[in-house]
C-alpha cells in the first residue's frame, strides 16, 4: 500500500533507479513527489516519468504492490549547511536528523500562525500561538516524510538531535512550554485504521458536545466511516492549554467527495452520531481554537427518564459552586438524588430528608458526594415512588 517516505542520508546517486535499486519486487510500484512522479517499468526493470531524481529535502509518497524494504547507504546529513525553502501553501518535506526530534524542537526554525498544520501518514498538529504544536503527532522521526500547510514562507533548518534522549528532549520541553503539550497520548485504542490503504487525507479537530458544552472526556475515541468502512479514528486527547479534550482524527480515502458518517466509543459502547462530512483531500476540519461540534447522543432509556413529569427545578442552572433543587413530594421521608453522565453512568448518589410539600435542598457542587468537575450530568431525584430527571451544566 501507500507509504511517507523520506530519505536522511546523501545520496551516493540520487537517480530515481539507483536509489530504490535495493527493492526486490518492484514490479507495478509507484513513487510520487510533490511535483513528479514514476512508474516502475516491468520489462525495462527500470523506473519511467518525470521523476528521475530523488533529493533529501522532500517527502514522497511510495505505493507498493507487495512488502518490500529500500535499504540505503550514505552519508549523514549535514544540517548546519542544509535548509529546505518554505513556501506558503503546502510543503512536501523530508526529515533529514538522524535521531528523532520534539516537534517544537525539530520545526523552531519556522514563524507558523494559528491554524498552520504538519501531518505524517497517521497523525498531525495545529500550530496554536504562545502554545506551540498541539496534536496527536508530537515527534519528527526517519524515515517518515511529512506535509507541513504554512501560513509564512520561510526556511526549515533542523537543529541537531545530540544532547539528550528523545525521551528527555520531550520532558524538557514540555516543562518549558508550560502545559501546552498534550499530557497523554492514550492507550488501547478501540479503532484502528490501515493507513496504507488509502492515498488521501484530511484532518479532523473535533468534540462532542452537549447544550453547547464540551463533553468530550477521556476514554472517549471518534471514528470515521464511509459505507461502513473505517477511515480514521482518534482518542481524546487532553490539553492543559485548554483543560479540556479534544480529538485528532486523520481521515483516509482514495477519492474526494465520499460520505462520512462518524461514531463515538465511549468505553463500554458505539454510539451512532447525527453529523456527516464530504471527503476532502488535504482538508482540514476545525481548529485547536474551534474544534468541530458533534452532538452527544442520549441513551434511550435516559431520554425516557426525562419526558417523566412532575415538578423539579434546578436553579440556577447553568451554575458554579451551589444550586437549588426544588421539588414536591406528597409525604415526609427521604428522597435520593443521583448524579449520572450523558450516557447514563452514576457519578454519585445521596439521600435527603423531605417534608410534605415544597421542598428546597441546596447543592454544593464543590463538596462531598456532590462534588463534580465542568460538565454536563443528569441529576436523577427518586421521591414518593417516582423519578425525575433533569440536565444540569456545571461550571
Amino acid at each position: 500500500g501507500w507509504n511517507w517516505i523520506s530519505f536522511n542520508l546523501a545520496f551516493p546517486d540520487s537517480s530515481t533507479n539507483a536509489a530504490l535499486k535495493s527493492l526486490s519486487d518492484p514490479q507495478n510500484d509507484f513513487i510520487k513527489g510533490q511535483t513528479g512522479f514514476s512508474e516502475y517499468l516491468p520489462s525495462a526493470s527500470q523506473w519511467v516519468g518525470s521523476l528521475p531524481l530523488l533529493n533529501n529535502k522532500t517527502m514522497y509518497q511510495y505505493r507498493a504492490d507487495v512488502r518490500d524494504t529500500i535499504s540505503m547507504l550514505g552519508r549523514p546529513i549535514n544540517l548546519a549547511l542544509t535548509t529546505i525553502p518554505i513556501k506558503v501553501g503546502w510543503n512536501w518535506i523530508g526529515y533529514l536528523p538522524q535521531a528523532a526530534l520534539p516537534l517544537n524542537t525539530a520545526l523552531a526554525s519556522l514563524t507558523p500562525l494559528n491554524g498552520d498544520v504538519i501531518k505524517g501518514q497517521t497523525g498531525f498538529a495545529q500550530y496554536v500561538a504562545g502554545k506551540g504544536w498541539i496534536g496527536n503527532l508530537e515527534y519528527l522521526q526517519a524515515p517518515a516524510g511529512y506535509l507541513l500547510k504554512s501560513s509564512n514562507a520561510g526556511t526549515l533548518q533542523y537543529p541537531n538531535p545530540t544532547t539528550g534522549t528523545l525521551q528527555e528532549q520531550l520532558g524538557t520541553e514540555k516543562a518549558n512550554r508550560k502545559g501546552g503539550l498534550v499530557a497523554v497520548r492514550g492507550l488501547g485504542a478501540h479503532w484502528q485504521v490501515d493507513a496504507s490503504k488509502f492515498e488521501q487525507s484530511m484532518t479532523l479537530v473535533g468534540i462532542v458536545q452537549m447544550a453547547g458544552k464540551n463533553v468530550t472526556e477521556k476514554g472517549y475515541e471518534l471514528g470515521a466511516f464511509a459505507k461502513g468502512e473505517l477511515r480514521g479514528s482518534g482518542q481524546a486527547l487532553y490539553i492543559e492549554a485548554l483543560g479540556a479534550h479534544l480529538f485528532f482524527v486523520t481521515v483516509y480515502a482514495n477519492r474526494a467527495g465520499e460520505l462520512l458518517n462518524f461514531k463515538l466509543y465511549n468505553g463500554r459502547e458505539e454510539l451512532s452520531l447525527k453529523e456527516t462530512l464530504f471527503f476532502s483531500t488535504d482538508a482540514q476540519t476545525g481548529s485547536v481554537a474551534a474544534p468541530h461540534p458533534f452532538q452527544m447522543p442520549v441513551a434511550t432509556p435516559v431520554e425516557e427518564v426525562l419526558q417523566a413529569t412532575g415538578r423539579f427545578d434546578i436553579m440556577p442552572n447553568p451554575f458554579a459552586g451551589e444550586t437549588l433543587l426544588r421539588f414536591d413530594a406528597e409525604r415526609a421521608g427521604q428522597a435520593r438524588v443521583t448524579v449520572l453522565d450523558v450516557l447514563g453512568g452514576v457519578k454519585g448518589y445521596w439521600d435527603v430528608s423531605v417534608g410534605t410539600g415544597t421542598n428546597n435542598y441546596r447543592w454544593d457542587g464543590n463538596a462531598g458526594a456532590g462534588r463534580l468537575p465542568a460538565g454536563v450530568y443528569l441529576i436523577r431525584l427518586e421521591v414518593d415512588g417516582r423519578s425525575l430527571t433533569r440536565k444540569v451544566i456545571v461550571q
